[in-house]
């Protein structure tokens, strides 16, 4: 397993190189520095340059919520160079400090499940203001300068919001029926479902971009377009779920002609009455606040082990000790346990060959402008390099962080700062899978038939809303019911995929459960695309009493491992296709308890 692993560890992925961030980022890390040099004071450009690292941040989501994310990067990177200069001659608080930096930013970035580089960089940020010269009185000026770095990078980021505002939803939708074409065409044949859970991660995601992207204040033509269009694809697939997949014939292959030129033909279209309602941070924070979500626990882990990591450093003689702390916080910046062990190999290797390179360039004592152009040309590697493998991309940011760290302290002993580095970065990789591997092993194997559980009964709850007398549109969209099953559906999705990554792994119990999670998920789609529909048929109470004991029963199956008799489930007029999807649950759910039996015997 472990041979494995180290292979994996470096694979190199055949993905796309992305020129344009690349560019970006090398000019965002570069001018601060350049302008320091020009205005006579180096050093200061060198901490604005640390500001220039929010770019970083940058990734394809709607602009109204890259906005949010990189000012909360700038700020979060200002106020921790803040923090880091006031703490530094207090040990035991900046560990705890650093700790709390790096737990708060991965609870955030995992509630509102936004891509990147998390918390690393703000505790790059916090750990090398620990290590510059001791004076609490520059903490206003060193955040100031941060700042105006991550202003610059902000300005650049969103520069493409002014040429195509809606850029990042549009491309999203254009693959929702890309996938759904491809459904249509699948329809009947051995593919049709894997297709069909590919359109609906399609559809889903979809959804989450053109809530991110709606500003309530400036809804433009183009967003009620797509808002229409995505609409539009979610009745065709209900359609065909409700009327036409019940047969298994394959569709005619013009009607997914049809469907690739459906968007072409209703981008002209305006929809002035479509209505978007987003939960609020409140409620998202508040789900994720929870002791049995992925997400809080996996920030409380990070926070406690960056603790440790950041006591122990400061308890020996190390040379500049934020390296051991630094190490740590990039190693547990994986999802999984397997994630983590490949990031303690690349991280290692690929640091040791970056700190040997830095090494050599600051060994020639290169000065002003030629560190500018050493700095822009690392930060853009480390942009191409992270898409290719980790270990490459760690070789560029450590070449990068040393030049920024030692640029201006004239040390002359490179072998030395070698050596050093070299011993900070083992043992911070060291204490990151250490910690990772005694607090989280089989987290997510034991928390997941509770969360399977937890999930299926906020659906049985919406559902009960939905079809009930007691509803109405607008409460329907707004309910805390449906929420909560939005927020459990989503940490069921982190915590089946982590458990894959843990060690040791029951691959076939988890490969065996793959079905059910599908089914899950699936009616949740089918649960949220039901509620457009203003005329939703009214259950009677024996229905919703069955209702309640289907969903009870698998609950309580799932939870407890018990033996699964399948139930009758009662018919929805015109949403059959809920009903179908419970009984493929069941049956799913059936299968997984006889595996399970038939693994307890032998």
């Amino acid at each position: 397993m472990y041979k494995i692993a180290i292979k994996r560890a470096f694979k190199m992925n055949k993905n796309p190189l992305p020129w344009t961030k690349a560019i970006c980022a090398g000019i965002c890390s570069g001018v601060p520095p350049l302008i320091g040099l020009l205005l006579g004071n180096f050093q200061y450009g060198l901490l604005a340059g640390i500001g220039g690292f929010t770019y970083l941040y940058v990734f394809n989501i709607p602009y109204a919520l890259r906005a949010k994310k990189l000012l909360f990067a700038l700020l979060g990177m200002s106020l921790s160079v803040g923090l880091g200069t006031l703490l530094a001659p207090f040990s035991l608080t900046s560990a705890i400090t650093v700790g709390l930096i790096g737990a708060i930013a991965t609870f955030v970035f995992g509630s509102l499940r936004i891509a990147g580089p998390a918390a690393i960089f703000f505790v790059l940020a916090f750990t090398m203001a620990t290590g510059m010269t001791l004076d609490p009185s520059l903490a206003p000026l060193r955040t100031g300068l941060v700042l105006l770095g991550g202003v610059l990078a902000w300005i650049i980021g969103m520069m493409g919001g002014f040429m195509n505002p809606h850029g990042p939803e549009t491309i999203a939708v254009q693959q929702v029926y890309k996938d759904l074409a491809l459904y249509m065409d699948s329809v009947g044949t051995d593919d049709s479902n894997k297709a069909r859970q590919r359109l609906v991660l399609s559809l889903k995601s979809a959804e989450d971009n053109l809530s991110a992207g709606y500003i309530s204040w400036r809804i433009s033509d183009q967003y009620k377009r797509l808002l229409l269009l995505n609409n539009q694809a979610n009745q065709i697939y209900m359609d065909v779920l409700e009327r036409i997949e019940k047969s298994k014939d394959k569709l005619p292959l013009e009607l997914g002609a049809s469907i690739r030129t459906t968007m072409n033909e209703l981008m002209n279209q305006t929809n002035p009455g479509i209505q978007i309602f987003k939960p609020s941070l409140k409620t998202v924070f508040g789900g994720s606040f929870d002791k049995n979500s992925i997400v809080f626990l996996t920030a409380t882990r990070y926070g406690v082990v960056l603790t440790i990591a950041a006591i122990i450093a400061y308890s020996f003689d190390f040379n500049r000790s934020y390296w051991i702390t630094l190490s740590c916080a990039s190693v547990m910046s994986g999802s999984t346990i397997i994630s983590t062990f490949h990031r303690a190999i690349q991280r290692s290797i690929g640091t040791i060959l970056g700190i040997l390179i830095a090494s050599i360039i600051l060994s020639l004592h290169p000065e002003g402008l030629v560190i500018v152009i050493a700095i822009v040309i690392l930060t853009a590697l480390t942009e191409l390099a992270i898409v290719v493998n980790y270990a490459i991309a760690a070789l560029f940011i450590t070449s990068n962080a040393l030049l920024l760290a030692e640029s201006t302290t004239q040390l002359h002993n490179t072998a030395f700062l070698a050596s050093a580095r070299i011993t900070d970065v083992l043992i911070g990789s060291l204490i990151g899978l250490i910690g990772t591997l005694l607090i989280g092993k089989s987290q997510a194997s034991n928390l997941l038939p509770h969360v399977m559980a937890k999930t299926l009964r906020s659906e049985q709850q919406f559902l009960m809303m939905l079809f009930s007398e007691h509803r109405s549109n607008a409460d329907v969209q707004k309910s805390a019911a449906q929420g909560k099953m939005r927020r459990n559906l989503t940490n069921l999705n982190i915590v089946y995929t982590t458990a894959f990554g843990e060690i040791p792994s029951n691959t076939t119990a988890l490969e065996a459960l793959r079905p059910a999670i599908f089914y899950i998920e699936q009616l949740g789609y089918l649960l949220e695309s039901s509620q457009k529909y203003a005329d939703r048929p009214i259950l009677s109470d024996e229905s919703l009493s069955q209702f309640l004991l289907v969903f009870e029963t698998m609950a309580i199956a799932i939870e407890q491992q018990r033996p699964f008799t399948r139930k009758y489930v009662p018919e929805i007029t015109d949403f059959t296709n809920i009903q179908q999807d419970i009984n493929e649950l069941q049956d799913a759910l059936h299968i997984v308890a006889i595996q399970r039996n038939k693994m307890n015997s032998s």
